[in-house]
């Protein structure tokens, strides 16, 4: 096989087989000796192989984007309505350093200019953060007991984990949450900024997962969230993982693939004045 016949197969791995060549050792499997089809077919079965098992799949690495400012303004449905639809509890779950608090903040502020009367409560985010949300009248709670009475409002838990939600010793507790939600006509939204905090106990009763950047490896062994990014093929899925950028969000809906798009919110970045020590 001539240098021509080599670069016309490596053009069609990369473009019929939809394949990344930097994912791929593609020098070491041409065999000069051989000829282009025999090498063709070789290449066609061994990346069939790959993607079956999942080591290497169809789309390309999404790169990380930066922060796009998007205005709030008004539109037929609020980010946060469209994430909830007919779902009560939902998490929004990735990596640490991935935008979810931004992302949480921006679809509060965007939800509080079209529904200016909906009481909101906050648990477990950080001093900065909830400092600047209370300007746009979100409450903060410090423990399950604040919860007594709350109706048709929004709940935010950022580090559920704290309230015992996911501790399988707590099932009572777990159960009377899930009645008191549904009961007194609440949403709420979890979150935790460690990933194997989703374990099987607390995925039992989150109807619906957004997701950020969320490595396979990070997520605990035979929970629904394993789950449910390992069943996902769509076009932010990547190597064992799903990477999406910092101003997006990914809905697992049944009906479509649902992707939210937030700004950023400079005042409420309590990671954007940490000064390195180096």
């Amino acid at each position: 096989m001539n240098d021509h016949e080599k670069e016309l197969l490596r053009l069609h791995f990369i473009n019929t087989l939809q394949c990344d060549a930097d994912l791929f050792d593609f020098e070491s499997e041409i065999d000069s000796s051989l000829t282009y089809q025999e090498n063709k077919n070789i290449l066609t079965d061994k990346m069939q192989l790959l993607k079956k098992d999942r080591f290497i799949l169809s789309r390309p690495v999404i790169k990380e984007k930066e922060w796009i400012d998007i205005p709030l303004k008004k539109t037929k449905d609020s980010l946060l309505k469209q994430a909830f639809a007919d779902k009560r509890i939902i998490a929004l779950a990735g990596e640490k350093n991935t935008g979810k608090t931004n992302n949480i903040i921006f679809m509060v502020r965007q939800f509080r200019e079209e529904n200016p009367d909906v009481p909101i409560f906050s648990y477990g985010l950080p001093p900065s953060v909830q400092r600047y949300l209370s300007k746009f009248d979100v409450w903060e709670i410090s423990s399950m007991n604040h919860l007594i009475k709350k109706k048709n409002c929004l709940i935010i838990l950022d580090e559920f984990q704290k309230m015992k939600l996911n501790d399988r010793r707590f099932k009572d507790l777990q159960d009377e949450f899930v009645d008191f939600v549904y009961h007194n006509n609440v949403w709420v939204l979890l979150s935790s900024p460690n990933l194997r905090e989703f374990n099987s106990v607390i995925g039992s009763f989150i109807e619906r997962w957004m997701l950020k950047d969320v490595k396979l490896s990070s997520c605990i062994n035979g929970s629904q969230l394993k789950r449910a990014i390992d069943s996902y093929k769509g076009s932010y899925r990547t190597l064992s993982s799903v990477s999406v950028p910092k101003d997006e969000i990914l809905v697992l809906n049944d009906d479509i693939e649902l992707v939210l798009r937030c700004g950023y919110v400079k005042e409420a970045d309590s990671k954007n004045t940490n000064k390195s020590i180096f």
